[in-house]
C-alpha cells in the first residue's frame, strides 16, 4: 500500500520521490575530435617514439565532439593552479547561472521555494562554493540549506540523486536543486605524456547540469518525468588507485587504471540486482541510464548485462556527442532518454555510475505519465 509516498514492503519502507526536471548545457567552444587530437599532437608527438599508435588509441575513445570552456589554442598556457581555478570559477558561474535561469523559467518557479541546494564538481573548487555565489544572483531564501560536494567524480551524478531522495524522504513537502559543473579540459596537463593523461585528454569534455527533485507532498510531483524508487551505494575495498586525482604542483593529475572495465563488469550487475531485490523485485527493468565512462566500460557492461544491451545506446550517444563529462554524463543520458521513443509511462529501469574510491551508485527509476 501507499502511505504519503511510503510503500511498505515487510518491515522496510520505500519512499517515492520525484525527478521533476533535468537539464544539461555546454560551453560555446565545441570541436570535432580530430581537431582536438591534432592540437595535442603538436605538443606530444616529440615525447613518443610511436605517436601514431597513441593517436590510434585516442581515436578509439568513441568520441566525435567535445566542448571546452576556453578556445583550444589557449590550453598550452593553462598550466598552473591559479589560472585553472580562475577559469573554472568563471565558467562554473556562467554555466550554472544559465541552467538555473532556464530551469526556473521552465517551471515558473520561485528560487525561494528551494529547500536544499546541492552543488558538485571534481574539476575545480572555490570557497565560498559555487551554490553560495549563485545564491547572490537569484532570490533564494536565506534559510535554504546548502551542501557543496567534492571528490565523488563520475559517481556524483548518480550519488546525488540518491542523497537528494534520502533527504526528501524526510522532507516530503520540499524541493531539492542539484547543480554539477565539470570542466574536465582544465585538468589536461599539456606537458605530461603519461598514458593515463593521454587517455584522459582524448576522452573527457566540459559540461554542466541541473536536476530538480521534489518529495511526495509537493505539487510539482504532477509535472515530474521520473519517480525515484530507491538507490544503493557500493564501496569496493582497497581500490583507491583505480580512479581519482593526485595533487601535482601545476594542477590535478589523473589516476586512471586499466582495471576500470574489469571491476565495473564484475561489480555493477550485483549492485543492480541488489537494488532490484530491495525496491522493485516484481519488475523486470527494461532500460538502463548508465554513465558512459568510456568505450571499454560500456562494452564490458553490455556483455554482462545482455538483456539491457540495446538500452546502452543512449550512453554511447552521449559519449559520441560530448565525451565523458564526469558527473554530468549520467544526467545528459537521462535527458536524452526522456525525449526518446524509449520513454514510456510506467516503465522502470536502472541508473548507475562509478567513481573514485573505487565505488558505484545505482538505483531504480519509473517513467511518469506526462
Amino acid at each position: 500500500m501507499l502511505v504519503k509516498g511510503r510503500k511498505i514492503i515487510g518491515q522496510r519502507g520505500i519512499f517515492v520521490t520525484y525527478i521533476v526536471g533535468v537539464r544539461t548545457t555546454f560551453p560555446q567552444y565545441q570541436y570535432p575530435q580530430d581537431q582536438i587530437l591534432q592540437e595535442l599532437k603538436k605538443v606530444w608527438q616529440a615525447n613518443f617514439f610511436n605517436y601514431e599508435r597513441i593517436l590510434e588509441i585516442q581515436k578509439n575513445a568513441g568520441v566525435e565532439y567535445r566542448a571546452f570552456i576556453r578556445p583550444l589554442g589557449q590550453y598550452e598556457k593553462i598550466n598552473n593552479w591559479e589560472i585553472r581555478q580562475k577559469i573554472w570559477l568563471e565558467g562554473a558561474l556562467e554555466l550554472g547561472a544559465k541552467l538555473l535561469t532556464d530551469l526556473f523559467e521552465d517551471f515558473n518557479l520561485d528560487p525561494g521555494e528551494i529547500g536544499l541546494f546541492m552543488s558538485n564538481s571534481v574539476t575545480g573548487f572555490a570557497v565560498p562554493s559555487i551554490e553560495a555565489r549563485l545564491m547572490n544572483r537569484f532570490s533564494f531564501a536565506p534559510s535554504v540549506k546548502r551542501l557543496p560536494v567534492f571528490g565523488l567524480g563520475c559517481l556524483a551524478g548518480a550519488s546525488l540523486l540518491n542523497r537528494a531522495a534520502d533527504y526528501l524522504a524526510g522532507h516530503p513537502k520540499e524541493l531539492v536543486l542539484i547543480l554539477s559543473v565539470e570542466l574536465c579540459s582544465l585538468t589536461m596537463r599539456m606537458q605530461e605524456s603519461e598514458m593515463a593523461n593521454v587517455v584522459s585528454a582524448a576522452l573527457f569534455g566540459d559540461g554542466a547540469g541541473v536536476v530538480l527533485m521534489c518529495g511526495e507532498q509537493h505539487p510539482l510531483r504532477h509535472k515530474a518525468r521520473f519517480k525515484h524508487l530507491g538507490g544503493q551505494s557500493a564501496f569496493f575495498k582497497d581500490t583507491e588507485r583505480v580512479m581519482g586525482w593526485d595533487i601535482a604542483q601545476d594542477g590535478l593529475k589523473i589516476v586512471l587504471s586499466s582495471d576500470v572495465a574489469t571491476i565495473a563488469s564484475r561489480e555493477v550487475p550485483p549492485l543492480l540486482n541488489n537494488v532490484r531485490q530491495k525496491f522493485s523485485r516484481e519488475i523486470t527493468p527494461d532500460f538502463i541510464i548508465g554513465h558512459p565512462g568510456g568505450p571499454k566500460v560500456l562494452q564490458a557492461l553490455s556483455e554482462v548485462l545482455p538483456d539491457l544491451r540495446s538500452t546502452f545506446a543512449l550512453s554511447w550517444e552521449s559519449l559520441r556527442q560530448h565525451g565523458n563529462l564526469s558527473s554530468v554524463s549520467i544526467w545528459n543520458v537521462l535527458e536524452l532518454f526522456k525525449t526518446s521513443s524509449e520513454f514510456r509511462a510506467n516503465r522502470r529501469g536502472y541508473f548507475f555510475a562509478l567513481g573514485p574510491a573505487f565505488c558505484a551508485e545505482g538505483g531504480i527509476l519509473e517513467c511518469c505519465p506526462h
